[in-house]
């Protein structure tokens, strides 16, 4: 057992730091752990780190880590984290249902350092762009959580799963977050996704924290975030549209495929921030083929209107689509169509528009948000075919981004091989 007594500072530097049994911070002790090192806690009990009355671990670097062997243990954990001389943001959760006595779960806290998340993502982490398909640094909290499970047969569900951020970290100038809407996003290293799942959060603006109330255990991967729900990291559809009638506007939408699906609701603004439920449709639930839905606002918005999807399944979590853009300040009697194929693509990219008037531009993103190219096309009419060639790409995903008259109209992802 080690104790830590006030204005005590123990540092880790090496690779590998002996196991401790109990860890015990008393009135202040710090544990500093630099250089990539690991915090190795063998002892699964709830207990095996305490804190009386102050003192911390600082991390604060994605490998600086504190990796605690659990096991199978049930129970209430705190993860100690803090910064400087008492300043403490720490993690805490709840375990239940791990299999695998070797299983361990590895803790992680570190800030960007700026505003722009995109600059310092975890190693592994692919892309961070939002639901604008644009790098989304400037609506999450500069900070990044390293939850690892590690060595089990069967990962552990968690409960009431708490984050605590710095007041600095979401209100710096160059972020625009709403506090309230913060919400927790994990990154899915299987499939380089954000947007597979979003737990139901609760944010506590006062006490600057952020709680997932379950967790099940097939959802517990390592990078975690902080997100404003208005742009978050987006779930993707096979298509999503709107277009304008006499008297209302049409909106469709298709799924590749569904898992534990709900119902989904048609949001609906003037201003592209402020969203309002409009209608709601129950979902297919599971399916392995694609589903069509479609939905008619029949009081829309005069001039320009946005909409977007939200999905919630049968746990209670949600996600957010893409926006859409639409303005019907004229009747249109042709549905505006945007498709693009071969997709994937090898040589050229071929842009379909129909229905479409106005000045368009084209802009070939990477996944990570970052502008490749962009041009303009030729004339304002309805009907344009554009060939697109990609052959000098690298193989990889990108995204199509179709402004019409100077606004994001729609965004679409291809990819190259």
């Amino acid at each position: 057992m080690i104790r830590y007594l006030l204005s005590s500072i123990i540092m880790f530097c090496c690779i590998l730091s002996p196991a401790q049994a109990r860890l015990i911070l008393n009135n202040g002790g710090i544990v500093r752990i630099d250089s990539s090192a690991y915090l190795v806690i063998d002892n699964p009990s709830p207990n095996a780190i305490t804190r009386n009355t102050s003192g911390h671990i600082i991390s604060e670097g994605p490998l600086n880590r504190v990796k605690w062997n659990i096991g199978t243990a049930a129970g209430n954990y705190i993860v100690p984290f803090g910064i400087g001389a008492a300043e403490y943001i720490p993690v805490s959760f709840s375990t239940a249902g791990a299999s695998g006595a070797a299983g361990s779960l590895t803790f992680a806290v570190y800030p960007v350092g700026s505003w722009l998340n995109s600059s310092a993502l975890p190693t592994g982490v692919t892309n961070f762009i939002n639901n604008y398909s644009l790098d989304n640094s400037a609506f999450a909290v500069d900070r990044f959580w390293r939850i690892e499970p590690t060595g089990f047969t069967a990962k552990p569900a968690l409960t009431n799963l708490n984050f605590t951020y710095r007041d600095p970290e979401w209100s710096v100038a160059n972020n625009a977050i709403l506090e309230s809407n913060l919400i927790a996003q994990r990154y899915n290293s299987t499939t380089n996704e954000w947007d597979d799942y979003m737990p139901g959060t609760v944010t506590n603006t006062t006490a600057n924290t952020s709680t997932v109330a379950v967790l099940p255990s097939a959802e517990l991967y390592t990078w975690w975030t902080l997100v404003d729900n208005r742009y978050v990291l987006p779930f993707e559809l096979s298509s999503f549209s709107a277009s304008c009638n006499e008297s209302y506007v049409q909106i469709k939408w298709q799924t590749a495929s569904e898992s534990n699906n709900d119902y989904f609701e048609v949001e609906r603004s003037a201003d592209g921030v402020r969203f309002y439920v409009i209608g709601q449709i129950y979902a297919a639930g599971n399916s392995d083929i694609p589903q069509d839905y479609s939905l008619q606002d029949n009081q829309p918005l005069t001039g320009k209107t946005y909409y977007r999807l939200k999905q919630t399944d049968k746990d209670g979590n949600f996600s957010y689509s893409s926006i859409i853009v639409i303005d019907c300040k004229t009747t249109v009697l042709t549905e505006p169509v945007i498709s693009i194929y071969p997709n994937p693509a090898t040589d050229v990219l071929i842009l379909d528009i129909k229905g479409i008037k106005g000045k368009k531009k084209l802009t070939i993103y990477s996944v990570l948000g970052q502008a490749i190219t962009n041009w303009a096309l030729l004339g304002e009419q309805e009907d344009i075919q554009e060939n697109i060639t990609v052959s000098a790409l690298a193989n990889a995903t990108y995204l199509l981004r179709i402004d019409v008259d100077g606004e994001v109209y729609q965004v679409l992802k291809f990819v190259k091989k």
